[in-house]
């Protein structure tokens, strides 16, 4: 596994899933803070050293700092992530254009798809951020539970960039032998979005059929079924035609 060594990185946002990932940086001796909108869940955090209300009875790294000021959370930081939920993207980015550090990967830790707009989370990045940042957009993606992640069992993610070297400097940062957590690189940014998006619907619809009994063939059709929807939204989505409109796509289907 390459790694990359990381002395300051960033995570903005504190629930289980930023902490998680704070913490793979934190097992590879970087020094993380975690920004968090509310002073008082900070204080709180680093007080008792524990994230009560996302991940309670899991004792945190000692490298992490919790901090509601965005400036001093990011200042140095060799990387930042943004995990903060799809919805509230876009007005964390409106309101810190000028606060985010420049030529350093700025990884998308979100999944979803904002409301309203139908936009993905890189497409809210590349909306909000002046194009110094376009390079540098990265977006992380894969099968990630962050009670595992804290617990320190194996997960493997993907890292996607418009620019190879940018993702290939993210892929070494994010991995950690430490954390038992490891990256690897694809050129598919839309494929890892709508991937990571579209697994939300396709677990409660599998939570749905056990829960109605249906049995575990009816659930191993639904996931593949699923899997060739999925697949067939990101193809579409990617072609150069009138369908390069997804909206259009899936509102017409």
């Amino acid at each position: 596994m390459q790694q990359e060594p990381v002395a300051r990185a960033a995570v903005i946002g504190g629930g289980s899933f930023g902490t998680a990932l704070a913490t793979v940086l934190a097992r590879k001796n970087a020094q993380v803070n975690v920004w968090v909108r509310d002073a008082a869940q900070a204080e709180l955090v680093n007080q008792s050293r524990e994230n009560k209300k996302y991940l309670p009875g899991i004792t945190l790294h000692p490298n992490l700092t919790w901090s509601n000021d965005v400036a001093a959370c990011v200042r140095g930081a060799e990387i930042v992530l943004l995990a903060l939920p799809t919805q509230y993207l876009r007005h964390f980015l409106e309101n810190n254009r000028s606060t985010l550090p420049t030529n350093v990967p700025l990884v998308l830790c979100a999944k979803g798809i904002e409301m309203g707009s139908l936009q993905t989370p890189y497409e809210i990045l590349r909306d909000e951020l002046p194009g110094k940042y376009a390079r540098w957009m990265v977006v992380l993606s894969g099968p990630s539970f962050a009670k595992e992640i804290m617990s320190n069992l194996v997960t493997s993610c993907a890292v996607a960039a418009e620019d190879p070297v940018v993702a290939q400097l993210a892929q070494r940062m994010m991995s950690a032998r430490e954390a038992n957590f490891k990256c690897y690189t694809t050129p598919d940014l839309l494929g890892c979005e709508v991937a990571g998006a579209m697994k939300n619907v396709l677990a409660i619809a599998s939570g749905a059929a056990t829960g109605l009994g249906l049995g575990n063939n009816a659930r191993a059709a639904l996931i593949c079924r699923g899997l060739s929807e999925m697949k067939l939204l990101a193809h579409k989505m990617a072609m150069g035609s009138a369908f390069r409109d997804w909206r259009v796509w899936a509102i017409c289907c």
